[in-house]
């Protein structure tokens, strides 16, 4: 039942916010991680933090041609500053932040928000362990498993 309501999106939209700046070398693999989620109800926000290479360009392109996609652009005021606006500007119930240079699993929100659910209203915070990889795609190492509760 969880699964099924995960599917089609109905535990809550989610933001993925994604500050960025000059980020055009890896902003295309990391779109289309979070646009490729299996959870379905969420929206991604780029903010494009001053960057005076194209990824602006790249940012924009995307929201063209999917709609989930908004670009935001500010001044450049560093990666804190451009995540806190893309959480201003959110339109979700929940909030996934995204670094521009990172990808994700396809099921990475979907597993989050099922590990949400199944938590407890008194949860706040879903963290995932993650896979270390080089520039090129190759496997560098695993994170260590963390339990905070």
């Amino acid at each position: 039942m969880l699964e099924e309501s995960l599917k089609t999106g109905s535990s809550g939209l989610v933001s993925i916010i994604i500050p960025a700046y000059n980020a055009q070398r890896f902003l295309p693999m990391t779109l289309a991680s979070a646009r490729a989620q299996t959870y379905a109800d969420l929206e991604i926000i780029v903010v494009d933090d001053g960057s005076t290479d194209a990824t602006r360009e790249i940012a924009e392109a995307v929201a063209q041609a999917d709609k989930r996609v908004r670009v935001v652009h500010q001044r450049n005021a560093g990666v804190a500053a451009a995540r806190n606006r893309g959480i201003a500007e959110a339109r979700g119930d929940y909030v996934a932040p995204l670094d521009a240079d990172d990808v994700w699993h396809p099921q990475n929100v979907a597993l989050q928000m099922e590990a949400l659910n199944a938590a407890g209203p008194e949860t706040a915070v879903s963290y995932a362990w993650y896979v270390s990889i080089n520039e090129y795609g190759r496997f560098l190492g695993v994170s260590r498993p963390n339990r905070l509760c």
